[in-house]
């Protein structure tokens, strides 16, 4: 496994044929997806809690999550931003479809309520 330091630039670089981000950038999305996986925070809870539920639900390590969380990591991992963004993507299809489903029911229920409308003219 190979670490490569990101570069500190505000630009995007091409090295060895691969695409890296600069630094911030990828640590606010590294930030942004471990603040997603603790959502929406319970009533009461603790910062540190978020962060362990986050580090669960992404099968991470809580200092590593700690880490996102705060956007103090100095390097990521190729597998932790695979792993995060893998995440993220099942959650964005789940969330998804349960609105479509969502929609549906309320189609269902508007249609339901000019019927009734309809019949009592």
């Amino acid at each position: 496994m190979e670490i490569t330091r990101l570069p500190k630039s505000s630009t995007p670089l091409l090295n060895q044929s691969t695409l890296v981000l600069d630094q911030s950038t990828l640590l606010e999305e590294m930030r942004a997806i471990a603040r997603l996986a603790a959502d929406p925070p319970r009533p009461g809870e603790s910062v540190k809690s978020q962060i362990n539920r986050a580090a669960f639900t992404l099968g991470l390590p809580a200092r590593r999550t700690e880490t996102f969380w705060y956007a103090r990591a100095h390097r990521v991992l190729a597998e932790e931003a695979d792993r995060m963004r893998a995440w993220r993507r099942d959650w964005a299809e789940r969330r998804r479809r349960a609105l479509a489903a969502e929609m549906d029911r309320l189609d269902q229920e508007e249609a339901r309520m000019k019927r009734e409308w309809n019949a009592t003219q």
